[in-house]
């Protein structure tokens, strides 16, 4: 997502229709004819109909409707033209002439032009259209009623950075009792400062994007969330709750529905890049002190609608409306809440063809929606668009009540009048109480009863506390904090790690070395550790507090030299902290002798991590080391097992040794043998061989029949397999896994090792049980998260790629491959979600029945 680049990502691409700088003055009359299918409405309650298009209207974003039911819609002319593009050099507002007041504008006139970088629109209070554009907010009135703004005032700008991409800047707006709140992106990174009218600040570096809010006259500036990534549209729902729906960053998804509340960290920061991927960032709340999303969402949502404004069937009451740019559709959220969130998995209303790339929502006073459509999925501009309108079988919007609507926001602040109550509701559980309270206690609480709080017994307050302190300049005294390093409570370990971090205190690199060492860093805080480690880099220590690099995510984190092959070669470092760490270890293909000796000294749960580091380094020294490890009969059976599978991984063949391995007393040694002989099958010699050895033993010769193309043994429905898995074999389905035949460690991790185009599965057996194991293998595209969304390409050749996330420039497309890269292919023919799992369909017909048994057996071992 380069910086003046003007490349659209994916994840960004909610927006394509911003980057496209379209005139009206173009006819499209050959493709008009091309653009006339309706999407399908999944309610035959619902209907949608079509009321405007090009050429009358052309690239229209957002949409919003006054008191008196006039339609307004921005018009983008100016995200980054292409030079020889012939239409109007600013954008514009557009409003409807609606003469006999059915709803539908016979015309469109101009409300007000000379706009730049113009996002979204939103209809205030006496009239007021109030706009964003990419660094700014402003209001237009009509004082004199002749349907053009004559009054502009600019309520608030984004004074740094000079300039921003088009989808990192201010975004989104909505308005609640006397406030107009907004959303911004993460600047790419950038620095960046904001200015209201009455010169009042807010700023930031290395932050994620931001939820802000002024008063109508742009007054009063402060700061309500933080933690995204291209936050485009946020809209109050009917009970005065602030929803927002965000972008996911490069390689870490879903898109999310959130929901807002004073105080809140959704868990981004820019400083540590565009993957999203880092231990002191968080996606889902699974840091402390970071909320969950309410629903994760499909590619590129943009626009967002309480259904309880409209006029759909009163069963959409608790329904929010999502339009899915990228995947042509709009989607339902029904709502639930338990004590803790609002929560909902989405389902498709409306679905189109490749002509439908639904943006905005607004409704009139009858609960009509109408929504802006950007037509064509293509940048520069083409000169279309559609105004569509949605109704339902109600005359009026099912909720009408809005006074929760105008007082729910602040209703959670103005309850908290007392510290004490501040204190009792951190201690209630509720991430999003705590977090509202941890923002007011702050404005009222002293150093001393912070410390106090750290310092106590109650381990909740310690947290709270600690989490306060981030936000303060208030310094913990080194006491405190080697205390708190060797908590019993891993989670107070990972925040004062990252809190130390933050802070830069290199004081404390020694305590933080010398607690690894003594084995008080619990191994699945490794990462937290390593970054920590990187952040009391002296230099990157020194540029952060200067903050004169305006681009965060160039500052530099390093580890000293080798640091983590040291830790590895140092003998006061733990075995289990040891294995932790070699998956770290930097071009490890440079460092294989200092790793062939650790093989053969270090203790076997080492071995077993640098096993899985062999196989990605083909060298002859070390199969030998394999080798001697799989014959030694004194080695425990699982490395045995696990070197014969690295073995499979060099180039030399060692069938005859193999061979012999099918008459040893170990069950586990003999399968992970035969499975390698799988390759040798073609040498007539070792096949007599191997039949000769496995004859008459029923599971040896399913396999052996099975990897060599004849009768698989097939794997039939979930029901009678789920009754089966308790029959199975844990440590037999770890081989498997690991088999290059199974192909999982392709694409998934366990413990760190594996590939990342699919989700990572330490933790699988903590959230299906068998029967859902056993679905997501037989039926993988039955049920597909929006988070790992495949993706496909058609090349210039008409090859298809596929991979899991794409990044779209104006003539080439990125995708990321298996191996968690991207790579660039030019003049792509097509592109699009795929419509299947990109997990390989019938993988089950690599196993026997009892393999797959034992398979699943091992998942669910992974808790």
């Amino acid at each position: 997502m380069g910086i003046g680049k003007f490349r659209i990502s994916i994840h960004s691409i909610l927006y394509f229709f911003l980057v496209c700088p379209i005139t009206i003055l173009i006819s499209c009359d050959s493709d008009n004819d091309k653009h006339d299918s309706y999407p399908e409405s999944f309610d035959d309650r619902i209907t949608i109909s079509l009321i405007a298009s090009s050429p009358d209207i052309v690239t229209p974003i957002g949409i919003t409707i006054d008191k008196e039911d006039q339609i307004y819609f921005l018009e983008s002319h100016t995200h980054t033209p292409l030079s020889e593009y012939q239409g109007p050099k600013f954008d514009r507002i557009m409003k409807g002439v609606d003469s006999n007041g059915d709803g539908i504008p016979e015309s469109w006139k101009i409300y007000a032009d000379s706009i730049m970088d113009g996002m979204n629109l939103f209809s205030g209070p006496n009239n007021h259209i109030f706009l964003t554009t990419k660094d700014g907010v402003f209001s237009f009135s009509d004082t004199d009623q002749d349907g053009v703004a004559d009054v502009k005032n600019t309520l608030l700008r984004m004074v740094e950075p000079d300039n921003v991409y088009d989808h990192a800047g201010i975004l989104g707006l909505t308005i609640q009792n006397e406030w107009i709140y907004i959303s911004r992106g993460n600047t790419g990174g950038l620095k960046w400062k904001i200015q209201g009218s009455d010169g009042r600040e807010l700023n930031g570096y290395g932050d994620g994007g931001n939820v802000f809010r002024c008063k109508l006259d742009g007054s009063g500036l402060e700061e309500v969330a933080t933690g995204f990534w291209n936050p485009f549209d946020l809209k109050f729902d009917h009970l005065g709750k602030l929803m927002l729906i965000d972008n996911d960053p490069d390689s870490r998804g879903p898109n999310r529905l959130l929901e807002i509340v004073k105080g809140g960290d959704y868990g981004y920061q820019s400083i540590y890049g565009g993957s999203g991927i880092h231990p002191f960032l968080a996606w889902n709340g699974e840091l402390p002190g970071t909320l969950p999303y309410s629903a994760g969402l499909g590619e590129a949502p943009s626009g967002l609608l309480d259904a309880a404004f409209s006029n759909l069937p009163k069963d959409y009451a608790r329904s929010l409306l999502v339009s899915i740019w990228e995947e042509n559709s709009i989607v339902t959220v029904p709502l639930l809440e338990d004590e803790n969130r609002i929560y909902g998995e989405p389902k498709i209303l409306f679905k189109g063809d490749s002509t439908f790339h639904p943006v905005a929502f607004a409704t009139n006073s009858k609960g009509d929606i109408y929504l802006t459509d950007w037509v064509k999925r293509a940048y520069p501009n083409h000169g279309l668009g559609k105004i569509w309108k949605i109704s339902g079988s109600q005359k009026e919007p099912i909720q009408e009540d809005r006074v929760l609507y105008k007082n729910g926001f602040d209703q959670r602040i103005e309850n908290l009048d007392s510290p004490d109550k501040m204190k009792a509701l951190l201690k209630n559980g509720d991430p999003f109480e705590q977090a509202v309270a941890r923002d007011q206690l702050l404005k009222l609480i002293s150093k001393e009863d912070l410390i106090s709080m750290l310092e106590g017994s109650d381990k909740e307050l310690q947290m709270q506390a600690l989490l306060m302190l981030q936000k303060t300049d208030f310094e913990v005294s080194d006491t405190i904090l080697k205390s708190l390093l060797r908590d019993q409570d891993p989670k107070i370990q990972q925040m004062t790690m990252i809190y130390i971090a933050t802070k830069g205190r290199m004081d404390l690199k020694g305590d933080l070395e010398k607690a690894l060492r003594e084995n008080k860093i619990p191994t699945k805080l490794f990462d937290t550790y390593l970054a920590t480690i990187g952040h009391l880099d002296p230099e990157y220590v020194k540029n952060y507090a200067s903050k004169e690099e305006v681009y965060s995510r160039g500052l530099k984190r390093e580890l000293p030299k080798d640091y983590v092959l040291n830790l590895v070669k140092d003998p006061a470092i733990p075995a289990e902290v040891k294995s932790i760490a070699i998956p770290h270890i930097k071009q490890p293909y440079e460092h294989v002798q200092d790793l062939l000796v650790l093989l053969q000294n270090e203790p076997i749960v080492v071995k077993a991590a640098l096993l899985q580091t062999f196989k990605k380094i083909p060298n002859k020294e070390a199969e030998a080391v394999m080798l001697s490890l799989v014959e030694n009969e004194q080695v425990l059976d699982e490395i045995r097992s696990d070197a014969i599978i690295a073995l499979s991984y060099q180039g030399n063949s060692y069938c005859q040794e193999m061979t012999a391995l099918l008459k040893d007393d170990s069950e586990l040694i003999q399968e992970t043998a035969l499975n390698y002989l799988c390759s040798c099958r073609d040498d007539q010699g070792i096949a007599a061989l191997v039949k000769s050895t496995i004859n008459k033993n029923e599971r040896l010769e399913a396999i052996w029949n099975n990897c060599g193309g004849e009768t698989p043994s097939t794997v039939n429905g979930t029901e009678n397999l789920s009754e089966l898995i308790t029959s199975g074999d844990p440590g037999r389905g770890k081989m498997i896994f690991q088999l290059q035949k199974s192909q999982c460690t392709n694409c998934h991790q366990v413990d760190g090792w594996g590939g990342i185009l699919g989700p990572d599965l330490s933790n699988i057996g903590s959230s299906k049980n068998e029967k859902l194991l056993v679905s997501a293998i037989l039926e993988p595209s039955a049920e597909i998260s929006p988070e790992w969304q495949g993706w496909y390409l058609v090349t210039e050749e008409g090859k298809t790629v596929y991979g899991r996330q794409i990044d779209v420039g104006s003539n080439e497309v990125e995708i990321m491959m298996q191996n968690g890269e991207f790579e660039t292919f030019k003049n792509v023919k097509e592109f699009g979600p795929s419509e299947k799992s990109l997990m390989p369909e019938n993988l089950m017909n690599q196993f026997t029945t009892a393999e797959f048994i034992d398979l699943i057996a091992y998942l669910k071992t992974l808790n």
